[in-house]
């Protein structure tokens, strides 16, 4: 995901968009200000789960009225409050659920089951950096696809709980293990087609066994 899909809107939030740009970009800002407006009367940072309530409800009204157009964007929250880091997924008919793990945009069918795969709670934020970039790498199609930049923001505690960008030496690192991971894995199948034993559907079955033994 691009950079400017990324945006902090507030010290212990931040949130990353996909779909229509300027729509990621107003969604954003609503966040901002919902989280502004919190902190402004309540005299604390907002909890999570409001914040992405309230994004959800302003994205909701989209789909309610025929004057309104309806936001073309997907957008992942995730903060740290008094419960502790939570992430959220507020989708384009304005609906909000709590997850341990996400994906949304192109390819999110394939990266959600690499997700499921992972042990999360046993890796440190470093290492999920890694497999979240192999992730990216392994379900982008080099030909079908854009070139894409990975960018990386995190809330942990070398963040200070809150949201920072991922130091640029560990998100190049990470970037470059997923390269490697997908150029591995693209060579491993390669491999496996050229194994394959060639039969052609035209020869009779007698002529197939015959060219089938003799290639062993």
């Amino acid at each position: 995901m691009g950079g400017r899909q990324i945006f902090t809107v507030a010290p212990h939030a931040g949130v990353a968009a996909t779909g229509f740009l300027p729509d990621c970009r107003t969604i954003s800002n609503i966040a901002r200000k919902e989280a502004a407006n919190y902190k402004d009367y309540y005299a604390r940072d907002i909890p999570g789960h409001v914040l992405a309530d309230r994004i959800a409800l302003y994205v909701s009204q989209r789909t309610e009225t025929f004057w309104y157009r309806v936001f073309g964007a997907s957008t992942v929250l995730a903060t740290y409050d008094e419960k502790g880091p939570r992430l959220f997924m507020v989708d384009p008919a304005g609906e909000t659920y709590q997850y341990y793990a996400v994906a949304v945009g192109k390819g999110r069918a394939q990266a959600k089951v690499k997700l499921e795969k992972l042990d999360l709670a046993a890796m440190t934020c470093r290492q999920a950096c890694v497999e979240i970039s192999k992730i990216m790498h392994g379900v982008h199609d080099e030909v079908k696809d854009k070139p894409f930049e990975l960018n990386l923001t995190w809330i942990c505690e070398e963040s200070k709980w809150q949201h920072r960008r991922v130091p640029d030496e560990i998100a190049a690192a990470a970037d470059a293990d997923g390269k490697k991971a997908a150029d591995g894995s693209d060579s491993d199948d390669d491999d496996d087609d050229d194994d394959e034993e060639y039969v052609n559907v035209d020869t009779p079955p007698a002529v197939q066994s015959v060219e089938t033994s003799s290639n062993e």
